[in-house]
């Protein structure tokens, strides 16, 4: 689908369109308090919320167009956003109504955890496989640091985090400091 066939959604085709497929950026939203909703109906977030909608014409998207039945007060759907409005688009869109920041997925975060390693294994001389191998074999024996002159540092708190994110593991003491003939 062009892009250009992604603005006219919404609107009559002419003769000859053909078939084609489209992503739609949706996000999960819940009912306001005292609002029914209906299939295709046109939202709006609440003042200061970026979950609660309420009816609205001058919405920035719709209830979910294939619900069969209407949405209470409470009850979670898909918003489907009108077309041609996210302003970005990687593995999470972005829209100018959301935090961008609430938006990031687990593995975007697990991929910027992992560059953040990346460049502290290359800062300190070593490879990123080897910097975590290290801190895995800590982390399972605090006795084992491969101790000797060719690498030294310090660790920062940093370090331990992204090695959390990265393999989902809490470590179990966080040294600061290190030297390793690795």
């Amino acid at each position: 689908m062009t892009e250009d066939t992604i603005t006219k959604l919404g609107k009559l085709i002419a003769e000859g369109e053909g078939r084609d497929a489209v992503h739609i950026a949706v996000a999960p939203v819940q009912a306001a308090v005292g609002v029914r909703l209906y299939s295709a109906q046109p939202i709006a977030f609440v003042s200061g919320s970026q979950e609660q909608v309420i009816p609205s014409q001058k919405g920035i998207g719709i209830v979910d167009p294939y619900l069969t039945e209407p949405v209470y007060a409470g009850q979670r759907f898909w918003m489907f956003l009108y077309p041609a409005t996210i302003t970005s688009l990687r593995h999470v869109w972005t829209h100018p109504a959301f935090d961008p920041e609430a938006q990031i997925s687990k593995h975007d975060i697990r991929m910027r955890a992992g560059e953040w390693i990346q460049q502290f294994a290359s800062s300190v001389g070593l490879g990123y496989y080897e910097l975590m191998h290290v801190a895995q074999r800590y982390n399972e024996d605090p006795q084992y640091l491969l101790f000797g002159t060719e690498v030294s540092g310090s660790i920062p708190k940093e370090f331990w985090d992204n090695y959390e994110i990265v393999t989902g593991k809490k470590p179990a003491n966080c040294p600061t400091g290190f030297r390793c003939a690795c």
